[in-house]
């Protein structure tokens, strides 16, 4: 589901870009901010909260990371496209220390 959620908001960019310019309705860029922004933030609130794939420690990292700012984009599409978040989150942990 995570990465699943991430690639289909990489896919939908390119879709929304060209249906924009090709004479498509206004709402091409609010779509594609949704796209680049909401959908992998939704899905990764979505996975901390129903997976268990992460202890709650791991989660809360994960979570902080989830404010405003270039880290919560970075963080979050991270999150979502990596394929070992264990690792992943070693890394963040260390970023952080």
């Amino acid at each position: 589901m995570r990465q699943c959620a991430g690639w289909c908001s990489i896919a939908g960019v390119p879709l929304t870009l060209v249906s924009f310019l090709m004479g498509g309705t206004e709402w091409g860029l609010p779509t594609m901010v949704l796209s680049l922004f909401a959908v992998p933030a939704l899905a990764m609130i979505i996975h901390l909260g129903i997976s268990d794939e992460l202890t709650p420690e791991e989660k809360a990292l994960w979570r902080r990371e989830l404010w405003f700012g270039h880290r919560a984009v970075v963080a979050t599409w991270t999150y979502v496209l990596v394929q070992d978040v264990k690792a992943a989150t070693r890394e963040l942990s260390n970023e952080r220390s």
